[in-house]
């Protein structure tokens, strides 16, 4: 699940600001025959920054999730920031 919201504020004129808040759960079929692998979840939020001056129309993304089903030895938060989505 995820909910998106965009505001009217733009820094520049260049980007156009928005956040996020999500909430993701799923599991990985193994291919050895295992099965299924036990079910990870996180939480997270993030800023969005649209770039309206792009031909491409990428977002920037900086985004912080928390696992909510650790593994041992793993990080409790995650911090990325990329431009993988499109609009």
């Amino acid at each position: 699940m995820e909910q998106r919201m965009l505001t009217d504020e733009r820094w520049l004129g260049i980007l156009r600001l928005g956040c996020v808040a999500f909430a993701d759960a799923g599991g990985i079929h193994r291919l050895d025959g295992a099965g299924w692998s036990r079910p990870y979840a996180d939480l997270g939020a993030g800023l969005r920054m649209g770039d309206l001056k792009s031909s491409l129309g990428h977002v920037i993304l900086l985004t912080v999730a928390a696992p909510l089903a650790r593994e041992p030895g793993q990080h409790g938060w995650l911090f990325a920031l990329g431009n993988i989505v499109q609009f």
